[in-house]
């Protein structure tokens, strides 16, 4: 059975601050509980203190533990509607990623429908451009040597 700090000292018959103490110095060893608090077995309780009174303590001990299991049924209850509540969220996140992957094709589609469009309005500039020739490439280095440019 584990008790905490409170229960320890009481049942130790010493002082609480005496209990912290031998905490610090290393003579008694602690664990901790799922919440985090410091709890003291009692084994450990009577390897260092030889005599320890548990009769007191284990009346706190028992209706804390079912005070506790009440409580437990208000954090199940708790942790069901949060279930549910992020079920929802996902379900709604899920339905606008579907959305906006829809935007996003039907603006992809409307892009590619006007580039199409932009592009069979442009003329082909390959037809009517002057083709360079050798020969036009010749004229013009021959008047840059003759000086007429």
């Amino acid at each position: 059975m584990k008790l905490n700090k409170y229960q320890a000292a009481k049942a130790a018959g010493i002082s609480r601050t005496t209990l912290d103490r031998h905490i610090k110095e290393g003579k008694i060893s602690v664990g901790k509980d799922g919440t985090g608090k410091t709890v003291i077995d009692v084994a450990e309780l009577e390897r260092v203190y030889n005599e320890v009174d548990t009769d007191s303590t284990s009346q706190n001990v028992a209706g804390e533990q079912s005070e506790t299991s009440n409580d437990n049924k208000a954090v199940h209850l708790e942790l069901e509607i949060l279930r549910e509540y992020l079920d929802r969220m996902e379900s709604d996140r899920d339905r606008e990623r579907r959305q906006l992957e829809n935007v996003i094709d039907d603006l992809r589609k409307d892009r590619d429908h006007w580039r199409q469009q932009a592009t069979a309005l442009l003329p082909d500039q390959r037809a009517t451009a002057p083709q360079k020739t050798a020969e036009g490439r010749l004229a013009r280095a021959w008047s840059i040597l003759r000086g007429k440019s």
